[in-house]
């Protein structure tokens, strides 16, 4: 193999590297705005005074949506 060819090589890995580091970062990030989002929205439920102790009524139109969909 030529040096050039190598040089080309040790890149193409670095930016495979670097790419699985971001990636990994970007998913934390995601996963930390939903973690955020989902306790805002447990909060707002609160603070309206929702009980979610019961969603046996929510469960009809969910089932019929899905199998709409499906």
């Amino acid at each position: 193999m030529s040096r050039e060819t190598i040089s080309q090589l040790h890149s193409t890995v670095h930016l495979i590297e670097l790419a699985r580091k971001n990636v990994h970062s970007a998913n934390q990030k995601i996963q930390d705005a939903q973690d955020k989002l989902y306790l805002s929205w447990v909060d707002w439920k609160r603070s309206i005074g929702y009980d979610d102790t019961d969603d046996s009524h929510y469960a009809e139109p969910i089932e019929s949506c899905s199998l709409a969909v499906a």
